[in-house]
């Protein structure tokens, strides 16, 4: 019962303020109406996507986690599971970031594609949620922290200073090199197999960190 408590209430949250409906119409016409028009090359449209699938995923879930954080106070003592709460949240978000894919993809019902953007989308939500106390509490330093890790996330990490730490990076930047070196669309699935476990990974230490706060 808690489950579908947890996941009609964060549904209504997502959709609450148009934000997410919005950002999916302007993806769509962008796919369908500006893309031919710019005369991008197959792999030149799918990098830019990918960019704006990893932007779309981090703005739906900044605005996600300040619309739980206003509205959501009770619901929070009500469930009382901080683990339950957060899975939940990460479920529902990352079921948004399968529909922005799907429907970008929806005249073609590629699911190569469909998984590459699933995944990508879902590193942007799991910095979000990595962000969220940030925004709460000290504002500026939330901006310059998401700054931040938008630059480490597209900046090329396959030379330079980046090659040394690439591996603790983001790895938005990295799908897209691969796909300007000449590879095909194949070669992104590992890469997009590395982004969900990143995405993992940014839930735990999030979890992990801000689960004394939900306890207070």
């Amino acid at each position: 019962m808690k489950i579908k408590f947890l996941m009609d209430n964060f549904f209504k949250l997502v959709f609450r303020d148009y934000l997410y409906l919005s950002m999916l119409f302007m993806m769509v016409i962008f796919k369908f109406t500006i893309a031919p028009i710019l005369g991008l090359s197959g792999s030149q449209n799918v990098e830019l996507l990918i960019v704006l699938t990893f932007f779309m995923g981090l703005i739906n879930g900044l605005n996600f986690f300040k619309n739980n954080q206003l509205y959501n106070r009770y619901v929070k003592q009500k469930v009382g599971n901080y683990w339950l709460y957060i899975s939940v949240q990460t479920v529902i978000l990352l079921l948004t970031n399968i529909l922005t894919a799907v429907l970008t993809f929806i005249n073609t019902a590629d699911l190569l594609l469909i998984i590459l953007f699933t995944t990508s989308g879902f590193v942007g939500t799991t910095m979000a949620m990595l962000l969220k106390p940030r925004f709460e509490k000290h504002p500026i330093v939330g901006q310059i922290s998401m700054f931040i890790l938008i630059y480490l996330s597209l900046a090329d990490s396959s030379s330079g200073v980046l090659y040394y730490i690439n591996w603790i990076l983001p790895p938005i930047s990295k799908m897209i090199v691969t796909l300007q070196d000449g590879h095909s669309i194949q070669a992104l699935l590992p890469v997009a197999g590395q982004q969900f476990v990143y995405g993992i990974i940014l839930f735990a230490i999030s979890g992990v960190f801000y689960q004394k706060k939900f306890e207070k």
